[in-house]
């Protein structure tokens, strides 16, 4: 039996080698994703986007003009993806189960 930790380390590996396959191959999200946001929270501060990826929702993220967007990726070769979006604020290495900002 595979622990959790296994299926992390094989998850890992696996989307290190996969991001520009990963960018080209993966659907963009709906706009109405953004539109059903703006509903919710017409004027955002700071928008986290977490397991961002290679940045496919946060460059629709971007058109909510939020002060702030903070991208949180714990692979390194989508992190690098998420470098070629302007305007992120911050791109940082992190997890669900660690998010590396202040409460």
């Amino acid at each position: 039996m595979t622990n959790t930790n296994d299926m992390n380390s094989v998850a890992a590996v696996g989307f290190q080698d996969a991001a520009e396959i990963y960018e080209q191959a993966r659907p963009s999200y709906p706009h109405e994703v953004i539109e059903f946001l703006k509903s919710l929270c017409p004027t955002p501060t700071t928008i986290i986007d977490l397991g961002a990826g290679t940045g496919k929702l946060t460059r629709l993220l971007l058109t909510l003009d939020a002060q702030e967007i903070i991208a949180i990726e714990p692979v390194a070769s989508m992190r690098e993806k998420l470098k070629l979006i302007p305007l992120i604020s911050r791109i940082i290495d992190g997890t669900a189960e660690h998010i590396p900002l202040e409460d």
